[in-house]
């Protein structure tokens, strides 16, 4: 039997609702092995590529039922995981993933999703306290429990109680344009501060997101002043209590409408790599940081380093930083884990 691959179905919501739905499942089964180990790091990387593959179809996943040997041509898609695909057609589930949340605590690797959260964290909350949902981790954080915890500081606390606020739903969310004003008072505000040489919305903000659920602020100064800002910036009439306060960054609830607003303090030189990174999404930072390894090159908030020498490239813009990495550069807004690969007139997708 001949399909035509390219043909929508007519319900398009109803097909991105069952491809959504399936590279969903694998993130899952990737957050699993990722739990699991480094012995199953591989199986990890190959669920997640599988799940972008999946992700940025634009047609039917069912529509590969009676024609199988497509799927081998699609990037990243094996025998075992065109198997598991198979089995999500026919079934709307793949066994595998019941099993495997027997014996991991697959609510809180929910948490993951969120900047600074991996699967040690919360492989370490299980077995030191044997904590398997939301409600337990919100209970030991509440009764000052997770402090007993070597690992778990102020700053860890407070980034797994405000990754639960958020997946909860009991975080707020505004309005793009609602945001946006609110955030530039805040950068009026923060360039009043005579030592800060720049500041700029980043997050989900800069990637022009419907809705918001924090205001995320990068600031530029030098380094022997971070600590000057951060202070000066606690004082402001705008802000009602402080959540989180250190050298370089700090956190506050604001008094119109009780938003919370981060600010990160970076120096002139790491600002191109740190406006990368804090935009985000985790997703494309993640590619991104993998694609440098294979040009030679480590990449992160601070800097663009040489592998082989350590020596830190100089890069003026995130544009230069592309470039560098031998990518296309990509707006805020088109920014996921895809990332487009430029090999002078060839492209090739990234998954």
């Amino acid at each position: 039997m001949t399909l035509n691959l390219k043909m929508i179905s007519a319900d398009t919501s109803k097909t991105l609702l069952e491809n959504k739905k399936l590279a969903s499942l694998f993130r899952e089964l990737s957050d699993c092995y990722s739990y699991l180990g480094n012995e199953e790091r591989f199986r990890a990387r190959a669920y997640l590529n599988a799940s972008k593959t999946i992700d940025n179809l634009d047609f039917p996943i069912s529509n590969y039922r009676y024609s199988t040997e497509k799927l081998d041509e699609l990037k990243y898609i094996g025998k075992s995981i065109t198997e598991k695909i198979i089995e999500f057609i026919d079934t709307g589930k793949i066994v595998l993933i019941d099993k495997l949340r027997k014996k991991i605590p697959i609510e809180l690797l929910q948490l993951t999703q969120k900047e600074g959260i991996g699967s040690k964290t919360i492989r370490k909350l299980h077995d030191t306290m044997r904590i398997n949902s939301m409600k337990e981790l919100r209970d030991k954080i509440e009764k000052g429990k997770l402090k007993q915890v070597k690992g778990f500081g102020k700053v860890k606390i407070t980034l797994l109680s405000n990754a639960l606020n958020s997946i909860l739903g009991e975080q707020k969310r505004w309005p793009l344009q609602q945001a946006i004003v609110v955030g530039n008072k805040m950068i009026e505000e923060l360039k009043k501060i005579p030592e800060v040489q720049e500041a700029i919305l980043v997050g989900s903000i800069r990637r022009k997101k419907a809705t918001i659920g924090d205001i995320d602020i990068l600031v530029v100064g030098e380094i022997k002043n971070h600590s000057e800002i951060i202070n000066k910036f606690s004082m402001s009439a705008f802000i009602k209590r402080v959540i989180l306060k250190g050298r370089k960054k700090a956190s506050f609830i604001l008094k119109e409408n009780e938003m919370q607003v981060d600010v990160r303090i970076f120096d002139k030189e790491e600002y191109p790599t740190a406006l990368l990174y804090f935009t985000g999404p985790k997703e494309h930072n993640i590619s991104l940081r993998s694609h440098a390894k294979k040009v030679g090159f480590k990449l992160n908030e601070y800097a663009l380093y040489e592998i082989g020498s350590g020596m830190k490239k100089k890069a003026a813009s995130e544009a230069e930083i592309y470039k560098l990495l031998k990518c296309n550069y990509q707006s805020p807004e088109n920014r996921s884990g895809i990332l487009k690969i430029n090999f002078k007139t060839k492209h090739i997708i990234q998954q």
